[in-house]
């Protein structure tokens, strides 16, 4: 299955039917669904549907849709990440789950990061939200590290959640040795002077700015974003 998008721990990519397996383990747990869902998922035939009926259906209807999280070092699928249109707001929402044993390890903030920039380089998506069940702090955490911004209540499948939002066209990426906060393996475009010519699709940690790699305030295009220099 082809990489849509790959971070330093992880590798994104679509969904297929025989994945039901592994979504029906990440979707049983009462704890991973505590937010999200009213019931966990029960058997193979359900995950079969589910995946049907909302990731496949949203490759086929819009492009793209949540994508299957897959560790690097074991090759297991431990959740998902991604861009999901929701035409009942007519707006582009950004969501994860991951498996209980990935929780406390930066994984979700790594995935997301990685995937707006891929919302805003590939996609060409310059606003997007995440709604957010109230007393899902640890969800909180990880779209506030990302620069999201509470913007009020949202009634969305008869529950009432927060709106998180960011207007990717104003992304600025500030890495610095004193931890500013970002996300942390964004992808971007960046200009290598020396070579004149852009390098795409890099991943940047914070680690790689400290070594000189360091990315000024970002330039917004459409569909691209550019760093103003690669610093030595």
């Amino acid at each position: 299955m082809e990489t849509i998008i790959a971070t330093e721990r992880m590798i994104l990519r679509r969904f297929s039917v025989d994945d039901a397996g592994d979504f029906l383990d990440l979707n049983s747990d009462p704890e991973v669904v505590r937010y999200a869902e009213k019931t966990v998922m029960k058997s193979l035939d359900e995950a079969r549907r589910a995946l049907l009926d909302a990731p496949l259906k949203d490759y086929d209807r819009y492009g793209y849709g949540r994508l299957a999280v897959i560790l690097k070092a074991d090759e297991e699928l431990v959740g998902f990440c991604g861009m999901k249109f929701l035409p009942e707001l007519g707006l582009n929402e950004l969501g994860y789950r991951l498996k209980k044993k990935c929780w406390g390890r930066g994984l979700a903030t790594e995935a997301a990061a990685a995937t707006l920039g891929y919302a805003r380089s590939t996609l060409g998506l310059d606003y997007v939200i995440a709604l957010i069940v109230e007393g899902n702090s640890a969800s909180v955490r990880v779209v506030e590290k990302l620069g999201m911004s509470h913007n009020g209540m949202e009634k969305y499948m008869g529950l009432d959640v927060m709106k998180y939002e960011l207007n990717l066209s104003r992304v600025e990426i500030l890495a610095n040795s004193r931890g500013t906060s970002i996300p942390t393996f964004c992808p971007i475009v960046w200009r290598d002077e020396d070579a004149g010519q852009c390098q795409k699709s890099l991943f940047l940690s914070v680690a790689d700015c400290q070594r000189g790699f360091a990315c000024r305030t970002v330039d917004s295009l459409p569909g691209r974003m550019f760093a103003n220099s690669r610093q030595r």
